[in-house]
């Protein structure tokens, strides 16, 4: 199986806090800014501007995409 994957980089002004939820509106945002478009299929990656942890005892900064979102 092959697709395409598609990379959107949604963090444009720095990191996004932990905790943050993005939602679709972000994602048509960062397809805007990114000049692509995410199709029915795409393996989509989102980044969110972490390069390392803040704190090394809290490793894995968490956000969410929720589809219910608007």
């Amino acid at each position: 199986m092959a697709t395409r994957g598609v990379l959107l980089g949604h963090a444009a002004n720095g990191p996004q806090p932990t905790g943050f939820a993005v939602t679709a509106r972000d994602l048509d945002a960062a397809e805007l800014r990114e000049g692509v478009t995410i199709e029915a299929g795409d393996a989509l990656v989102v980044r969110f501007g972490w390069t390392a942890p803040p704190d090394p005892r809290n490793p894995s900064p968490v956000s969410s995409a929720h589809s219910q979102c608007s």
